[in-house]
C-alpha cells in the first residue's frame, strides 16, 4: 500500500482498526465503524466550520487551552498548530 502524504486527502483503513484521514494538514485516526465520518473528512469535510474559525481567530500563541471532551481532537489540534499549551481530556 502506498500512501502520498502531500495529497490533498488520504485515506487508509486497517480492517477491525483504525481508519487513518489527512485533512488540513492533520492525521485524524478514525474507528474503522465510523467510516461515514472517515470519507466525510477526507473530502476536506470539517465538523463545525464558524465554531472551528471562530476558535482559530480567538487563540493566540502562548495561551493555555483546555479541550475537555476532545474526541479526536480538532480543537486541540488547532490551538498546537498556532502554538498554544493545550491539555485535552
Amino acid at each position: 500500500m502506498r500512501c502520498l502524504l502531500h495529497s490533498h486527502s488520504t485515506v487508509l483503513g486497517v480492517p477491525g482498526g483504525v481508519i487513518g484521514v489527512i485533512n488540513d494538514g492533520f492525521i485524524f485516526g478514525v474507528p474503522s465503524e465510523d467510516w461515514s465520518l472517515a470519507m466525510y473528512l477526507s473530502t476536506g469535510g470539517t465538523f463545525e466550520r464558524g465554531s472551528e474559525r471562530f476558535f482559530e481567530e480567538q487563540i493566540r500563541p502562548q495561551d493555555t487551552v483546555l479541550d475537555i471532551g476532545a474526541n479526536l481532537g480538532v480543537y486541540t489540534l488547532y490551538a498546537l498548530r498556532k502554538g498554544c499549551k493545550v491539555f485535552s481530556f
